[in-house]
């Protein structure tokens, strides 16, 4: 039986627990609240040892443009991708919600971690991945560029005002972005899959396996044991 792509389900829930932590909250839909910090999904920089927090925080929305955003991006590049790539794309994706969040615990440890910006750069950079790794099989391949740095610039820059300029002491961390997008650009290459095998590339492939498996361990360690790595 043929691979069925899911359409990325995950955003039915990630619209319905917005709105119920919105109806909760009594604030009513904002740009940059509500802020559900005492949530039990959200990655709360003092309750790092509950574990499930570091996927499950990709349920969690701050703002109308936080959730909409998210949402709209996940179709627009999860659905693409999973019609071509099929399974792999998901994997990719849970990758860079992981790599986010062990990444903003390891450098930003002090604040709250919320939404799916690490999965949705994990999508945008496998995009990136699948264009260095297929670039002359690619089809508007400038075009598919120009539109992925839009679209990168206008997520890091709100993500980084709302971590700098928002007068909040519950404000979101956008190093998840980073980690994310190195999760996307380093597994793309990995797991998506390559349309023309050229020698160069598998000189590729496990430099990029290599250097993620390298990144998730380093980010562990600096979880872990903070003080040892600093010392």
């Amino acid at each position: 039986m043929p691979y069925v792509a899911p359409r990325f389900e995950y955003e039915k829930f990630q619209v319905a627990i917005y709105a119920y932590y919105t109806a909760e909250s009594g604030e009513g839909v904002s740009i940059t609240g509500p802020v559900p910090s005492k949530s039990p999904l959200i990655l709360n920089p003092y309750r790092k040892a509950e574990v499930w927090r570091y996927i499950t925080y990709m349920f969690i929305h701050i703002g109308v443009y936080h959730i909409t955003y998210n949402v709209l991006t996940q179709l627009l590049l999860g659905i693409p991708l999973e019609l071509v790539h099929q399974w792999r794309v998901i994997a990719v994706y849970l990758a860079g919600v992981l790599s986010g969040s062990l990444l903003v615990s390891a450098v930003d440890p002090h604040v709250y971690l919320a939404g799916a910006s690490g999965g949705v750069y994990a999508l945008l950079a496998a995009h990136l991945a699948e264009l260095i790794m297929n670039w002359s099989e690619m089809e508007f391949n400038w075009v598919r560029a120009i539109v992925l740095v839009i679209l990168i610039g206008s997520d890091t820059g709100v993500s980084v005002y709302q971590r700098y300029f928002v007068d909040r002491v519950d404000r979101i961390s956008y190093v998840s972005h980073i980690g994310g997008f190195v999760a996307g650009v380093l597994l793309g290459v990995v797991v998506l899959r390559n349309f023309r095998r050229h020698k160069w590339e598998n000189r590729v492939w496990w430099t990029a396996l290599v250097t993620y498996v390298f990144f998730v361990a380093v980010c562990v360690v600096l979880i872990i044991a903070p003080d040892l790595v600093r010392a």
